[in-house]
């Protein structure tokens, strides 16, 4: 987030020489409010985990909790925590503005085909992943096994924490870009891909399948833009 407010300040749409690091000390804050500023000591800090603060947090012992959407099954499943108790909010760090952002949300939005597989595997993936977007059966699958679809008629998880994203989505006016080229990355040994980019933040979408689907990567991609 210190990145994403320094660029919209300075009008950055590509990948600087340098930053300035002008947010770099209400980032700092926040990590305090974890070390120096915490009730829990740093002895106690050097022995924690991860499992230990999700247990806390399940367990009614901790009021905030700092984690993902992928918390949710642990939360209601393994501490038996009810959804209408669970909500996701934002960090905010005291950056003018923020009060209009949403969620962040840390990944990378595309899908890709092998494009060294036959011509014969790639068709069938293309086929699959149409079937996956644009189906009763397949969206209704992604909804309840996987969460988020980046698509207009998308079936809304039961996961409120995508809900919240959502609605934060709908209802503030600025949306943060991921800013994923100035972190750092490995690709060594990538296979050439066909990337097939769709679009973000995550919306709830359906639509129906041809009993003989035929999709080229370019038609997924512009069906991915406009499902």
């Amino acid at each position: 987030m210190p990145l994403f407010y320094e660029f919209r300040d300075d009008d950055v749409h590509s990948k600087p020489a340098t930053i300035t690091g002008a947010y770099l000390d209400n980032f700092k804050a926040i990590w305090d409010l974890y070390i120096t500023d915490s009730a829990t000591t740093g002895a106690d800090l050097l022995a924690a985990t991860g499992d230990a603060s999700e247990a806390e947090f399940g367990n009614g012992e901790a009021v905030f909790y700092q984690n993902g959407s992928w918390e949710y099954s642990a939360l209601t499943e393994k501490y038996g925590m009810k959804a209408e108790d669970l909500q996701m909010i934002p960090i905010y760090c005291g950056v003018k503005g923020e009060e209009e952002a949403g969620l962040c949300s840390g990944t990378e939005n595309c899908w890709a085909v092998n494009a060294e597989a036959s011509e014969a595997d790639i068709q069938a993936t293309l086929d699959f992943m149409k079937w996956v977007v644009t189906s009763e059966e397949g969206t209704t699958m992604l909804a309840e096994q996987f969460g988020p679809c980046p698509f207009n008629a998308a079936k809304t998880p039961e996961n409120v924490f995508f809900a919240d994203a959502n609605a934060l989505t709908t209802e503030v006016s600025t949306l943060s870009p991921g800013h994923s080229t100035t972190l750092p990355q490995s690709m060594t040994g990538a296979q050439p891909l066909l990337t097939l980019s769709v679009s973000t933040p995550p919306a709830p979408a359906i639509g129906t399948l041809s009993s003989k689907p035929s999709l080229t990567a370019g038609q997924l991609s512009t069906a991915a833009e406009h499902a």
